[in-house]
């Protein structure tokens, strides 16, 4: 019986050391690959990228800079974009960063094309139209935290530090300004004190949606404008509508430096909106 023991605890040890055996291969050759420093677009047309289209199976949701701001276009809406976040995506697209080499499809038996064509796509434009870069996302590898990615011309896939996943949304809401009021920065005609404030600039709205979908019955129950220091505005008009028996409502808004109409809507919560009364009866003492 002891005997027996001791022949299994020697078979699983002699098991356990090959997979070590083995495991120490694989984690060796991830370790000691060697990577080469480079940046996925051109960091010198950083400064020239006006447009950012996404798209993947048909879908496509496009950011656009237009003097002051940026903005997004989707599913029927068209409105001002997070230009942080915008900032925060070129910069990693643009810095240098090491990037390693996965497969070249000239020498292994790899579709180039099928991996463009199921991925998500990139595509970074100028103010003329001129192609800036086109880049393919893949999967993120779990033990690397890498995520794979190829350039339009190139035949080559690669990998490199996973920063992007979080930026390859399609939704607009995850690329819409979320501030209520952001269109002026020094307000001339509020006579708040700095808490108030700051608590109107820190009011968020809640989903955006495209003007087909404005409920068929709504009515204006109330407006806020914020003026700044040389003429320029930026002003909402606020609903109420009845949804299931109960008050619900939305805000359409008007930007004066903007030169494009913005083409959505926005729902506020019933705390948010009785927030913004509060404030505006505060500025009318």
């Amino acid at each position: 019986m002891k005997q027996k023991k001791i022949v299994a605890v020697s078979f699983f040890m002699a098991f356990f050391s090959i997979i070590v055996f083995l495991c120490s291969f694989f984690f060796e050759d991830r370790t000691m690959e060697k990577g080469v420093e480079s940046a996925l677009v051109n960091p010198k047309n950083k400064e020239k990228i006006y447009f950012v289209e996404f798209s993947k199976k048909g879908e496509t949701l496009l950011l656009k800079k237009n003097e002051n701001f940026w903005y997004c276009s989707g599913n029927g809406i068209f409105t001002f974009a997070d230009e942080e976040k915008i900032e925060k995506f070129l910069s990693a697209l643009t810095e240098i960063r090491t990037v390693y080499k996965v497969l070249d499809s000239e020498r292994e038996n790899f579709d180039m094309d099928s991996f463009q064509i199921s991925n998500f796509r990139v595509s970074l434009f100028s103010s003329s139209g001129e192609v800036l870069g086109i880049l393919y996302f893949g999967k993120t590898d779990s033990l690397t935290s890498r995520i794979i990615f190829s350039s339009k011309n190139g035949r080559i896939v690669f990998e490199t530090e996973d920063d992007f996943s979080s930026f390859l949304n399609m939704a607009v809401d995850f690329w819409v300004k979320m501030e209520i009021f952001f269109g002026v920065k020094n307000p001339s005609n509020l006579n708040f004190s700095p808490d108030n404030l700051h608590l109107l600039y820190s009011l968020r709205h809640g989903k955006t949606k495209s003007l087909s979908e404005l409920p068929a019955v709504s009515r204006l129950v109330n407006g806020f404008t914020v003026y700044g220091q040389f003429q320029d505005y930026h002003s909402i008009e606020i609903y109420e509508y009845e949804s299931n028996g109960r008050s619900e409502y939305f805000y359409r808004q008007n930007v004066s430096s903007s030169k494009e109409e913005d083409r959505a809507f926005f729902e506020l919560s019933g705390i948010t909106y009785m927030t913004l009364c509060n404030l505006l009866n505060e500025q009318r003492k």
